[in-house]
């Protein structure tokens, strides 16, 4: 087997349903020259023994088990353990498209950025599926940093994950997952992974088909301690943005933040018709704090009325949004 020049990590945790459809969709890549790191995070179903049994038919498959400790945990494990120069994160549920390593790999190298980013696809199939190669796109753009990010911190983007995307190692090690944080954690990774670029990738190309599930994460109502953690992660973050020297940039970037946590929080209050008023104060408060921020983003006009609304009226805003819901 050749030297792996591309580590793909994947955290593992009750996905037996999944893994092997995901593995599967590595193992056809056309780029060969990679590893496939499998995190299994404790489940407690049969996934763990699926790991094991794809790794014994393929010696590109390496398994690490742990404790369960939480998906960031998994991935710095991964990352620990990668012997590749790149860098590909997957979830346990999702899949690539036969070309995602190819394409990725020769975008990094080729335009020698720190970070090459494609579009994804949204499925809801549980099988493993392949959309005919779009035709005619136009070649990846190649932004400074500043305007990489700019793009990036786009709400009605979905760029701010860590799939969809290859890493360089080296800047990945200085500044992995955060540990203890139940949401946002991608948020928090890839703000600080952007602070070392210089350069970014995109391409039109979608590589990578996200699989939403109805018991994933994303739909758990977001209350009590994981709302603080989340609010937590948006201030923090923001204050790591020493490295943003652009006005234009640092409001843009604080806007997507809390259209991505307060907004979302109390949107997660609404559809679980959950009370919790000193929440919602505090919601109401970071709002009227950013507002600033809200008004000089880039964000669309009736997102940025809706926001605004939130801070002004949270009940106001409660009833504007069953409207429009």
């Amino acid at each position: 087997m050749s030297e792996a020049k591309i580590s793909i990590i994947i955290p593992v945790y009750n996905v037996e349903k999944y893994i092997e459809r995901c593995v599967e969709s590595l193992l056809r890549q056309t780029f060969e020259d990679i590893e496939i790191i499998l995190v299994n995070d404790g489940s407690k179903d049969n996934s763990g023994h699926l790991c094991d049994e794809m790794s014994e038919k393929d010696a590109r498959i390496k398994v690490f088990h742990q404790e369960n400790q939480g998906v960031s945990v998994a991935r710095n494990t991964g990352i620990s353990n990668a012997s590749a120069d790149y860098i590909v994160f997957v979830d346990s549920d999702d899949f690539a498209a036969p070309t995602m390593c190819e394409s990725l790999y020769n975008i990094i190298t080729n335009t020698d950025c720190d970070l090459a980013v494609c579009r994804a696809y949204n499925t809801d199939s549980e099988e493993l599926i392949c959309y005919p190669e779009e035709k005619d796109l136009p070649a990846p753009v190649v932004l400074d940093r500043d305007d990489g990010v700019f793009k990036m911190a786009n709400p009605l983007e979905n760029f701010c994950t860590p799939w969809g995307k290859i890493f360089k190692k080296d800047l990945v090690l200085k500044c992995k997952f955060p540990v203890g944080v139940p949401m946002a954690q991608d948020l928090h990774f890839v703000y600080s992974y952007l602070a070392y670029c210089k350069k970014i990738t995109f391409t039109e190309e979608k590589l990578y088909y996200y699989f939403a599930r109805e018991d994933s994460t994303v739909h758990t109502p977001i209350t009590g301690n994981k709302a603080q953690k989340l609010l937590f992660v948006h201030s923090d973050t923001v204050e790591r943005l020493s490295w943003v020297d652009n006005e234009k940039l640092y409001h843009q970037i604080n806007a997507y933040f809390s259209c991505n946590c307060e907004t979302t929080i109390l949107n997660s209050l609404i559809m679980n018709k959950h009370s919790d008023p000193d929440l919602v104060k505090q919601l109401q408060a970071m709002l009227k704090q950013n507002y600033k921020s809200i008004i000089k983003s880039s964000l669309p006009v009736m997102k940025k009325i809706q926001m605004l609304l939130a801070a002004l009226s949270p009940a106001l805003y409660k009833y504007v949004y069953a409207i429009l819901k």
